[in-house]
């Protein structure tokens, strides 16, 4: 019984689909210093697992969500377009309108 529960987990867990998310981090040093890093690491992760000197600053600017994984060091998929919807699209303007 216990090699048919087994077998029937393992065929349920090759059909798992994987995402993760993507961060957009900018680390600044006082001297001016700017470089912009893509990481899967928020920015608390990011100070603790990468030795980050004390006078730099690790800061968050974006985030989105990708279908996948990372494993064989894939590259992190592209940023998708975000464009702000209308006020005129919305159903309940179109409503009000009539």
């Amino acid at each position: 019984m216990k090699i048919i529960l087994s077998s029937l987990l393992f065929l349920f867990a090759s059909n798992a689909f994987a995402e993760y998310r993507v961060f957009q981090l900018r680390l600044s040093r006082g001297a001016g210093e700017v470089r912009e890093v893509l990481s899967t690491l928020d920015p608390y992760q990011y100070t603790t697992y990468y030795p980050v000197d004390p006078d730099v600053s690790v800061e968050y600017m974006d985030s989105w969500l990708c279908l996948g994984d990372t494993s064989g060091f894939r590259e992190y998929c592209k940023k998708p377009n975000r464009q702000p919807a209308a006020l005129n699209d919305s159903p309940e303007t179109a409503t009000q309108a009539q």
